[in-house]
């Protein structure tokens, strides 16, 4: 019998479990439309998944982003992905709080320049107490800015890795 404090009984799953479920989910996508993927050792950097077609001619990366609740402000992220951009690396956001398990695939500099403009519009307004935002590392990649429903043309854009890879 399961101990009581296992994840599927409290309800709870812990945050590296639900990374891990990103990556394999990520890589099943990928395998059943023909690529051959692999998930790289843990704290290889800015990679989870490297791919490849089938004639293995071009290598893609990819960087997994999951998350699990409806709420919150969105993927989390830091300062230093402004700054990574590859062609041949995509993040897939992936949301196992919405209906479906959409992903979301994105290009590295797509995410870079996002990241820099939320983050500079974020900074630019100040508080309603009039006094200014501290900047600090920490991004985030949110459904909701710059406005609801952005993402949406970013779901399953399988193409954007399977015609690169």
């Amino acid at each position: 019998m399961p101990d009581k404090a296992t994840p599927w009984m409290t309800g709870k799953t812990p945050t590296s479990l639900v990374g891990a479920a990103g990556e394999h989910f990520v890589m099943a996508q990928l395998l059943l439309r023909g690529c051959q993927a692999a998930l790289t050792p843990r704290g290889a950097a800015e990679t989870d998944i490297l791919v490849r077609n089938a004639d293995a001619t071009v290598l893609a990366e990819i960087q997994v982003k999951t998350r699990s609740g409806k709420g919150g402000q969105g993927w989390r992220m830091s300062e230093k992905h402004e700054h990574v951009v590859r062609d041949s690396l995509f993040y897939c956001f992936v949301d196992f709080g919405a209906d479906g398990w959409p992903v979301y695939v994105m290009r590295s500099s797509f995410v870079a320049d996002y990241l820099t403009n939320v983050h500079a519009t974020y900074m630019a307004k100040p508080f309603r107490s009039g006094h200014p935002k501290k900047d600090w590392p920490g991004r985030f990649v949110s459904p909701h800015l710059p406005e609801p429903g952005w993402m949406e043309k970013h779901t399953a854009r399988w193409d954007l890795i399977t015609g690169s890879a």
